[in-house]
Protein backbone atom coordinates (compact mmCIF):
# COMPACT_ATOMS: atom_id res chain seq x y z
CA UNK A 1 0.00 0.00 0.00
CA UNK A 2 2.73 2.45 1.00
CA UNK A 3 4.88 1.47 -1.99
CA UNK A 4 1.99 2.12 -4.37
CA UNK A 5 1.30 5.51 -2.81
CA UNK A 6 4.96 6.50 -3.02
CA UNK A 7 5.06 5.47 -6.66
CA UNK A 8 1.96 7.57 -7.35
CA UNK A 9 3.55 10.47 -5.48
CA UNK A 10 6.74 10.14 -7.52
CA UNK A 11 4.82 10.22 -10.80
CA UNK A 12 2.73 13.18 -9.66
CA UNK A 13 5.82 15.14 -8.58
CA UNK A 14 7.18 15.03 -12.11
CA UNK A 15 3.85 16.07 -13.59
CA UNK A 16 3.46 18.96 -11.13
CA UNK A 17 6.97 20.22 -11.87
CA UNK A 18 6.26 20.14 -15.58
CA UNK A 19 2.80 21.75 -15.34
CA UNK A 20 3.83 24.65 -13.09
CA UNK A 21 7.00 25.55 -15.00
CA UNK A 22 5.45 28.43 -17.00
CA UNK A 23 3.52 29.78 -13.99
CA UNK A 24 5.68 32.72 -12.93
CA UNK A 25 3.63 35.54 -11.43
CA UNK A 26 6.38 38.03 -10.53
CA UNK A 27 7.93 37.71 -13.96
CA UNK A 28 4.55 38.30 -15.60
CA UNK A 29 3.72 41.47 -13.64
CA UNK A 30 7.21 42.97 -13.74
CA UNK A 31 7.40 46.35 -15.46
CA UNK A 32 9.29 46.45 -18.74
CA UNK A 33 12.55 48.42 -18.52
CA UNK A 34 11.20 51.44 -20.41
CA UNK A 35 8.16 51.66 -18.07
CA UNK A 36 10.37 51.60 -14.97
CA UNK A 37 12.74 54.20 -16.43
CA UNK A 38 9.85 56.53 -17.31
CA UNK A 39 8.32 56.08 -13.83
CA UNK A 40 11.51 57.17 -12.04
CA UNK A 41 12.21 59.89 -14.60
CA UNK A 42 8.88 61.45 -13.54
CA UNK A 43 10.03 61.32 -9.89
CA UNK A 44 7.54 58.51 -9.17
CA UNK A 45 4.64 60.98 -9.05
CA UNK A 46 2.06 58.67 -10.57
CA UNK A 47 1.77 54.97 -11.21
CA UNK A 48 2.36 53.87 -14.79
CA UNK A 49 -0.14 51.92 -16.87
CA UNK A 50 1.94 49.11 -18.35
CA UNK A 51 0.56 46.87 -21.07
CA UNK A 52 0.98 43.22 -20.12
CA UNK A 53 1.60 40.59 -22.73
CA UNK A 54 -0.73 37.57 -22.62
CA UNK A 55 0.83 34.37 -21.22
CA UNK A 56 2.51 32.15 -23.77
CA UNK A 57 0.86 28.96 -22.56
CA UNK A 58 -2.64 27.53 -22.36
CA UNK A 59 -3.89 28.75 -18.98
CA UNK A 60 -7.09 26.71 -18.97
CA UNK A 61 -5.28 23.49 -19.89
CA UNK A 62 -2.58 24.08 -17.26
CA UNK A 63 -5.11 24.81 -14.50
CA UNK A 64 -7.22 21.80 -15.53
CA UNK A 65 -4.17 19.52 -15.51
CA UNK A 66 -3.15 20.68 -12.03
CA UNK A 67 -6.69 20.24 -10.69
CA UNK A 68 -6.80 16.75 -12.21
CA UNK A 69 -3.58 15.83 -10.38
CA UNK A 70 -5.07 17.26 -7.16
CA UNK A 71 -8.10 15.01 -7.65
CA UNK A 72 -5.89 11.92 -7.47
CA UNK A 73 -5.00 12.76 -3.87
CA UNK A 74 -8.43 12.86 -2.27
CA UNK A 75 -7.33 11.25 1.00
CA UNK A 76 -7.02 13.00 4.36
CA UNK A 77 -3.40 12.14 5.13
CA UNK A 78 -0.88 14.95 5.49
CA UNK A 79 0.80 14.02 2.20
CA UNK A 80 -2.53 13.92 0.35
CA UNK A 81 -3.43 17.37 1.64
CA UNK A 82 0.03 18.74 0.85
CA UNK A 83 -0.03 17.55 -2.76
CA UNK A 84 -3.64 18.62 -3.22
CA UNK A 85 -3.10 22.11 -1.79
CA UNK A 86 0.08 22.54 -3.83
CA UNK A 87 -1.67 21.65 -7.08
CA UNK A 88 -4.66 23.87 -6.36
CA UNK A 89 -2.41 26.82 -5.47
CA UNK A 90 -0.54 26.45 -8.76
CA UNK A 91 -3.87 26.23 -10.62
CA UNK A 92 -5.03 29.46 -8.99
CA UNK A 93 -1.69 31.11 -9.82
CA UNK A 94 -2.10 30.08 -13.47
CA UNK A 95 -5.56 31.69 -13.54
CA UNK A 96 -4.04 34.84 -12.02
CA UNK A 97 -1.74 35.16 -15.03
CA UNK A 98 -4.78 35.25 -17.28
CA UNK A 99 -6.29 38.05 -15.21
CA UNK A 100 -3.28 40.39 -14.98
CA UNK A 101 -4.39 44.01 -15.03
CA UNK A 102 -7.99 43.23 -13.99
CA UNK A 103 -9.89 43.11 -10.70
CA UNK A 104 -10.01 39.32 -11.02
CA UNK A 105 -6.25 39.25 -10.45
CA UNK A 106 -6.75 40.89 -7.04
CA UNK A 107 -9.59 38.47 -6.15
CA UNK A 108 -7.49 35.44 -7.07
CA UNK A 109 -4.47 36.81 -5.19
CA UNK A 110 -6.62 37.10 -2.05
CA UNK A 111 -7.76 33.54 -2.56
CA UNK A 112 -4.17 32.35 -2.96
CA UNK A 113 -2.34 34.51 -0.41
CA UNK A 114 -5.17 35.57 1.89
CA UNK A 115 -6.05 38.91 3.49
CA UNK A 116 -4.86 40.42 6.80
CA UNK A 117 -7.67 38.69 8.71
CA UNK A 118 -7.45 35.39 6.83
CA UNK A 119 -6.69 32.41 9.06
CA UNK A 120 -3.40 30.60 8.44
CA UNK A 121 -2.89 26.87 8.15
CA UNK A 122 -3.12 26.28 11.91
CA UNK A 123 -6.80 27.25 11.78
CA UNK A 124 -6.64 30.02 14.38
CA UNK A 125 -3.83 32.52 13.67
CA UNK A 126 -4.55 35.36 11.25
CA UNK A 127 -2.07 36.75 8.75
CA UNK A 128 -2.16 40.06 10.63
CA UNK A 129 -1.22 38.32 13.89
CA UNK A 130 1.67 36.61 12.10
CA UNK A 131 2.86 40.00 10.77
CA UNK A 132 2.71 41.50 14.26
CA UNK A 133 4.67 38.56 15.63
CA UNK A 134 7.19 39.07 12.83
CA UNK A 135 7.53 42.71 13.95
CA UNK A 136 8.38 41.56 17.46
CA UNK A 137 10.89 39.02 16.14
CA UNK A 138 12.58 41.71 14.01
CA UNK A 139 13.01 44.01 16.99
CA UNK A 140 14.29 41.18 19.16
CA UNK A 141 16.87 40.07 16.60
CA UNK A 142 17.89 43.66 15.95
CA UNK A 143 18.70 43.99 19.65
CA UNK A 144 20.53 40.64 19.65
CA UNK A 145 22.46 41.67 16.53
CA UNK A 146 23.49 44.95 18.15
CA UNK A 147 24.59 43.11 21.30
CA UNK A 148 26.75 40.76 19.23
CA UNK A 149 28.21 43.73 17.35
CA UNK A 150 29.14 45.43 20.66
CA UNK A 151 31.01 42.32 21.77
CA UNK A 152 32.69 42.06 18.37
CA UNK A 153 33.77 45.70 18.34
CA UNK A 154 35.54 45.33 21.69
CA UNK A 155 37.25 42.18 20.41
CA UNK A 156 38.36 44.14 17.32
CA UNK A 157 39.58 47.01 19.52
CA UNK A 158 41.56 44.58 21.71
CA UNK A 159 43.16 42.92 18.67
CA UNK A 160 44.12 46.30 17.22
CA UNK A 161 45.55 47.44 20.56
CA UNK A 162 47.57 44.33 21.50
CA UNK A 163 48.01 42.17 18.36
CA UNK A 164 47.96 44.45 15.32
CA UNK A 165 51.32 43.18 14.04
CA UNK A 166 49.97 39.63 13.98
CA UNK A 167 46.85 40.66 12.03
CA UNK A 168 48.54 42.81 9.37
CA UNK A 169 49.64 39.83 7.20
CA UNK A 170 46.02 38.64 7.11
CA UNK A 171 44.77 42.10 6.08
CA UNK A 172 47.43 42.22 3.35
CA UNK A 173 46.30 38.79 2.11
CA UNK A 174 42.68 39.99 2.00
CA UNK A 175 43.68 43.15 0.12
CA UNK A 176 42.64 45.46 2.97
CA UNK A 177 46.02 46.62 4.25
CA UNK A 178 45.99 49.94 2.36
CA UNK A 179 42.39 50.61 3.41
CA UNK A 180 43.30 49.89 7.04
CA UNK A 181 46.32 52.20 6.97
CA UNK A 182 44.24 55.03 5.47
CA UNK A 183 41.50 54.69 8.14
CA UNK A 184 44.14 54.42 10.87
CA UNK A 185 45.67 57.71 9.74
CA UNK A 186 42.21 59.35 9.66
CA UNK A 187 41.40 58.14 13.19
CA UNK A 188 44.78 59.22 14.54
CA UNK A 189 44.75 62.64 12.84
CA UNK A 190 41.73 64.18 14.53
CA UNK A 191 41.80 62.78 18.03
CA UNK A 192 38.79 61.39 19.90
CA UNK A 193 36.17 63.70 18.38
CA UNK A 194 37.09 62.94 14.78
CA UNK A 195 37.35 59.23 15.53
CA UNK A 196 33.91 59.33 17.17
CA UNK A 197 32.27 60.76 14.03
CA UNK A 198 34.15 58.36 11.79
CA UNK A 199 32.64 55.49 13.76
CA UNK A 200 29.16 57.06 13.58
CA UNK A 201 29.22 57.19 9.77
CA UNK A 202 31.10 53.88 9.41
CA UNK A 203 27.85 51.88 9.48
CA UNK A 204 26.90 53.25 6.04
CA UNK A 205 30.23 52.77 4.31
CA UNK A 206 31.22 49.73 2.22
CA UNK A 207 34.28 49.26 4.42
CA UNK A 208 33.85 46.40 6.95
CA UNK A 209 33.12 47.85 10.39
CA UNK A 210 35.83 45.67 11.94
CA UNK A 211 38.45 47.69 10.04
CA UNK A 212 37.34 50.77 11.98
CA UNK A 213 37.44 48.93 15.31
CA UNK A 214 40.92 47.55 14.55
CA UNK A 215 42.15 51.04 13.61
CA UNK A 216 40.63 52.50 16.80
CA UNK A 217 42.49 49.98 18.93
CA UNK A 218 45.71 50.38 16.96
CA UNK A 219 45.87 54.13 17.70
CA UNK A 220 44.68 53.72 21.31
CA UNK A 221 41.46 55.68 20.89
CA UNK A 222 39.83 56.51 24.30
CA UNK A 223 37.25 53.85 25.21
CA UNK A 224 34.33 56.17 26.01
CA UNK A 225 34.09 57.92 22.59
CA UNK A 226 34.90 54.58 20.95
CA UNK A 227 32.01 52.86 22.73
CA UNK A 228 29.39 55.51 21.97
CA UNK A 229 30.57 56.08 18.41
CA UNK A 230 30.56 52.36 17.61
CA UNK A 231 27.16 51.74 19.26
CA UNK A 232 25.54 54.62 17.34
CA UNK A 233 27.28 53.73 14.08
CA UNK A 234 26.39 50.06 14.22
CA UNK A 235 23.05 50.42 16.00
CA UNK A 236 21.52 52.88 13.56
CA UNK A 237 22.16 50.54 10.66
CA UNK A 238 20.67 47.51 12.44
CA UNK A 239 17.56 49.31 13.64
CA UNK A 240 17.07 51.24 10.38
CA UNK A 241 16.92 47.92 8.53
CA UNK A 242 14.32 46.71 11.06
CA UNK A 243 12.44 50.01 10.71
CA UNK A 244 12.26 49.75 6.92
CA UNK A 245 10.94 46.20 7.18
CA UNK A 246 8.27 47.36 9.61
CA UNK A 247 7.35 50.45 7.60
CA UNK A 248 6.91 48.60 4.33
CA UNK A 249 5.09 45.76 6.09
CA UNK A 250 2.71 48.26 7.71
CA UNK A 251 2.28 50.03 4.37
CA UNK A 252 1.06 46.86 2.67
CA UNK A 253 -1.21 46.04 5.62
CA UNK A 254 -2.63 49.57 5.39
CA UNK A 255 -3.25 49.16 1.67
CA UNK A 256 -5.11 45.89 2.33
CA UNK A 257 -7.14 47.57 5.07
CA UNK A 258 -8.06 50.46 2.77
CA UNK A 259 -9.10 48.01 0.05
CA UNK A 260 -11.36 46.24 2.55
CA UNK A 261 -12.90 49.57 3.60
CA UNK A 262 -13.48 50.60 -0.01
CA UNK A 263 -15.11 47.26 -0.75
CA UNK A 264 -17.38 47.60 2.30
CA UNK A 265 -18.33 51.13 1.26
CA UNK A 266 -19.14 49.93 -2.27
CA UNK A 267 -21.37 47.18 -0.87
CA UNK A 268 -23.09 49.70 1.42
CA UNK A 269 -23.75 52.07 -1.50
CA UNK A 270 -25.10 49.21 -3.63
CA UNK A 271 -27.37 48.12 -0.80
CA UNK A 272 -28.60 51.69 -0.34
CA UNK A 273 -29.37 52.08 -4.04
CA UNK A 274 -31.16 48.73 -4.03
CA UNK A 275 -33.31 49.79 -1.06
CA UNK A 276 -34.18 53.11 -2.70
CA UNK A 277 -35.19 51.36 -5.94
CA UNK A 278 -37.34 48.81 -4.10
CA UNK A 279 -39.10 51.26 -1.83
CA UNK A 280 -40.01 53.72 -4.63
CA UNK A 281 -41.85 51.14 -6.72
CA UNK A 282 -45.58 51.72 -7.17
CA UNK A 283 -46.39 48.04 -6.57
CA UNK A 284 -45.64 45.65 -3.77
CA UNK A 285 -42.69 43.34 -4.46
CA UNK A 286 -41.65 40.17 -2.66
CA UNK A 287 -39.26 37.28 -3.37
CA UNK A 288 -39.20 33.84 -1.80
CA UNK A 289 -36.48 31.18 -1.73
CA UNK A 290 -36.86 27.48 -2.57
CA UNK A 291 -38.21 26.79 0.92
CA UNK A 292 -40.91 29.47 0.56
CA UNK A 293 -39.15 31.85 2.95
CA UNK A 294 -39.46 35.56 2.33
CA UNK A 295 -36.02 36.96 1.45
CA UNK A 296 -36.79 40.37 -0.16
CA UNK A 297 -39.73 42.75 0.03
CA UNK A 298 -40.35 46.47 -0.26
CA UNK A 299 -42.28 48.78 2.04
CA UNK A 300 -45.34 48.74 -0.27
CA UNK A 301 -45.62 44.95 0.14
CA UNK A 302 -45.00 45.19 3.88
CA UNK A 303 -47.79 47.76 4.18
CA UNK A 304 -50.22 45.57 2.24
CA UNK A 305 -49.29 42.56 4.34
CA UNK A 306 -49.86 44.55 7.55
CA UNK A 307 -53.27 45.77 6.29
CA UNK A 308 -54.39 42.21 5.51
CA UNK A 309 -53.34 41.09 9.00
CA UNK A 310 -55.41 43.91 10.57
CA UNK A 311 -58.50 42.90 8.54
CA UNK A 312 -58.08 39.29 9.66
CA UNK A 313 -57.85 40.37 13.29
CA UNK A 314 -61.06 42.48 13.00
CA UNK A 315 -62.97 39.60 11.40
CA UNK A 316 -61.82 37.23 14.13
CA UNK A 317 -63.08 39.64 16.79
Amino acid sequence: MLAAFLEKLKDAAGEIAEAQRPVRILRAVAWPDHVAEDFFARNARELPRPIYEPPRFDIAATAARLREIAGRFAGESDLDRLVRDTCLSYATAAEMLGAVGTRRFWELSRELYGAPLSVSSDGKTTNLALAQHFDEVIERYAAISLGGSIVGMFVGYAIGYWAMDAVMPLLAKLGMADEFMHIREEVAAGGGTRAFWLLVIAGFTPVPFKIFTLASGAVGMPLLPFFFGAVIGRGKRVFLVALFIRLFGHYHALMHSRAEQEKSEQLRQQSLRFDVALNHMSHGLCMFDAEQRLIVCNTRYAGLHLAVDKIRVRRAV
